[in-house]
């Protein structure tokens, strides 16, 4: 595997291990956030350190929010980790990649920034094929697929805008290698330092989700490209939810109002950033939905 470094601003190179050449070494700086899944966070640890490639020195930031579980101490005695902060078990993903994000960027050197999910497995060289790729598109993002391990469908990777909707994407079935997407899903993205610079941070004000969809936002209007890696990388199960998944009206409108729905402030929030002009329009619907029990178009 790769370099781990655990000192800031001054990554190791032990070049006599490998044949590599320093030039040929590059910082990856890995942001994940964890909460209560203790054993799901252990596999993906070992699936991680079995993958870095010898050419990555990694940091990785990890924020615990607020677990109960055995997942901070897991994370503090892994030897890939590199620092662990700690939330109050509210900061939920947006805010905690957004720490996570601040911590590497103002004590550690990076070429690449990288976020992953801690409920993914990957495959055997999976990222020896992603750096490939990166080195063939040094200035994209470059967007990671995952197949679901039940279905073997693609579940999780970059997507197209379909209609006028603000909300209504479409995954890509990716049929040539680097195709562009729109926006992507947060569960492996690997961002250029150049790219990071000019989009700007996570934005960690949205209750949970929301915080991938806006980078991507902003990436496309900063023009830089969005290209998804052909073939998928690893394994993370599907876990979207719809409010029609609930049977009773109460039910689907107290998902919509909670973190992992459809949160007033983070929809408002991207509504007015990113959506038409008749965006008010769109605060309504997903509710009368949940009223009307109405499923969503595909």
């Amino acid at each position: 595997m790769g370099v781990i470094t655990k000192n800031p601003k001054h990554p190791p190179y032990p070049v006599t291990r490998y044949t590599l050449d320093v030039s040929e070494f590059v910082k990856i700086g890995i942001l994940v956030a964890c909460h209560n899944r203790v054993n799901v966070t252990s596999k993906w640890l070992q699936s991680l350190v079995e993958q870095v490639p010898e050419n990555w020195v990694v940091t990785l930031i990890a924020v615990d929010d607020g677990s109960s579980d055995g997942t901070n101490e897991l994370l503090k005695s892994s030897p890939i980790v590199t620092q662990v902060e700690r939330g109050d078990g509210s900061w939920y993903w947006a805010k905690s990649m957004s720490r996570a994000e601040y911590i590497l960027t103002e004590n550690y050197e990076f070429d690449y920034l990288a976020w992953v999910n801690d409920d993914t497995t990957y495959f055997n060289n999976s990222f020896t094929y992603v750096d490939q790729i990166r080195e063939k598109n040094p200035q994209a993002i470059l967007v990671g697929q995952f197949v679901d391990r039940d279905t073997e469908q693609i579940s999780y990777g970059g997507m197209k805008k379909v209609g006028r909707h603000p909300f209504r994407y479409r995954m890509i079935e990716t049929i040539e290698e680097a195709q562009e997407c729109d926006v992507f899903n947060g569960n492996f993205v690997l961002i250029p330092r150049n790219a990071h610079r000019k989009i700007g941070s996570i934005d960690g004000k949205y209750a949970h989700g929301y915080a991938d969809f806006d980078y991507s936002r902003r990436a496309a209007a900063n023009q830089i490209k969005m290209l998804i890696l052909k073939q998928p990388i690893g394994e993370c199960s599907e876990n979207l939810v719809d409010p029609t998944d609930f049977s009773t009206v109460k039910e689907r409108i107290m998902f919509l109002r909670g973190r992992k729905g459809m949160p007033l402030k983070s929809h408002i929030r991207y509504l007015r950033k990113y959506g038409p002009i008749e965006w008010p329009i769109y605060i309504v619907l997903p509710y009368l939905r949940a009223i009307f029990n109405i499923k969503p178009n595909r």
